[in-house]
């Protein structure tokens, strides 16, 4: 797997989702906290519920360690929360894209996890056409542990996951992945709506971006789950 020279931005609902920068913009904010206390700010505020100033304090920790987390993941290329209600806990939704390998009916299996056994039966698998990116397959399913050293809640954790082949050339993921089975479904309707609002756009770093990394690892494994799992082993951030 490789990084495409393409990339995707989101046209998404931003009273639901909170993008999660992998790098703070020096013009916005000075710092991390300061990004961090002005969307914590934003969203109390927005939600016309009443809070006082540690309900603020505590989003702010927990909008610096989802961003701590998604940023340190090669995987991820584009991080967002789903935040519908400051008072739930939020789900973290990766974007990646990748240069197109293989057969695209086999690619997106891959993405998906559809072909992998789950702990309460086979995935549910449904095709998944949108306008920008074309046809593709969701997935929702408790899948099997993936690592042997995996915790409770990991094992049981439930994956929803898209995937699309753009043009040929272009490979997008959509992945998200709780413990708590009905936050999952329940985002259902608003992942759904931000899957639609992905398309593909040239990358702003320019053209070859990708062609400049220097160290590759190749991985053998029978889907795309198993790929994030043995990224974090050997990373060491597992």
């Amino acid at each position: 797997m490789s990084m495409s020279t393409r990339w995707a931005e989101v046209d998404c609902d931003f009273g639901v989702w909170l993008l999660l920068p992998r790098e703070i913009p020096p013009d916005l904010w000075p710092d991390d906290l300061s990004w961090a206390m002005d969307q914590a700010q934003a969203v109390w505020d927005d939600s016309g519920l009443r809070h006082r100033r540690r309900d603020v304090k505590n989003l702010v920790t927990l909008l610096l360690n989802y961003r701590s987390f998604m940023a340190g993941r090669a995987w991820s290329h584009m991080a967002y929360l789903h935040m519908p209600d400051p008072r739930m806990e939020p789900l973290a939704a990766s974007v990646s894209v990748w240069r197109a390998q293989g057969e695209r009916d086999d690619a997106l299996r891959f993405y998906t996890g559809a072909d992998l056994p789950g702990t309460d039966g086979p995935p549910e698998v449904a095709e998944f056409p949108t306008e920008h990116l074309g046809a593709g397959l969701r997935a929702m399913s408790r899948p099997a542990t993936l690592r042997p050293s995996a915790d409770a809640e990991e094992a049981s954790a439930t994956v929803l996951s898209y995937a699309w082949r753009v043009e040929d050339d272009t490979d997008v993921s959509l992945f998200l992945l709780s413990p708590d089975a009905a936050r999952l479904r329940e985002a259902v309707p608003d992942v759904d709506a931000f899957a639609r609002g992905i398309r593909v756009v040239p990358d702003p770093e320019g053209e070859g971006a990708a062609d400049e990394e220097e160290d590759e690892v190749l991985i053998e494994a029978p889907s795309y789950l198993h790929v994030l799992d043995r990224m974090e082993e050997l990373t060491g951030e597992g």
